[in-house]
């Protein structure tokens, strides 16, 4: 039994910025499941690869004894003291970031406004997408469809 959605310009674009939010929230859900702890900030083991100019800090952190290190964005907290915290992930303590609102959420916001001005880019212009063309979404093959309805 072949299944259609069928979804005109403005379900289209509801639609579509649901699943933006959804996946930036989803990326988030993983993050309930962290640890904070404190990274001391050390010199560049890379120097040539991050000049000292470059916005960036090379810090250090342990987790159950067993130490890890990354580059934060400098601005994400303040710079005069030499550690800061930081939020990893439980299950992947390698993966961390700096435990600040722009460490948290800034690569979700910057995410959500690129995927939102790409959205209103193509459903505004009516020469990409008329306010008769229709997006179909079924279980076969093609799954997706965008028909122009001139």
């Amino acid at each position: 039994m072949v299944r259609k959605i069928v979804l005109h310009k403005w379900h289209a674009f509801k639609t579509l910025s649901c699943l933006i939010i959804l996946l930036g929230l989803l990326w988030q859900f993983g993050w309930i499941f962290s640890h904070v702890t404190i990274a001391k900030i050390v010199p560049f083991t890379y120097p040539e690869k991050y000049p000292s100019h470059s916005g960036r800090v090379q810090a250090v952190y342990y987790v159950q004894g067993k130490e890890y290190s990354d580059v934060y964005i400098r601005k994400s907290f303040n710079d005069r003291d030499s550690v800061f915290p930081l939020r990893y992930l439980n299950f992947a303590p390698q993966i961390s970031r700096a435990n600040t609102l722009l460490g948290n959420w800034g690569v979700i916001f910057t995410f959500w406004t690129v995927c939102f001005l790409i959205l209103v880019i193509i459903f505004l212009r009516p020469d990409i997408f008329s306010k008769r063309d229709i997006i179909i979404i079924q279980n076969r093959k093609p799954y997706f469809e965008w028909r122009k309805n001139i």
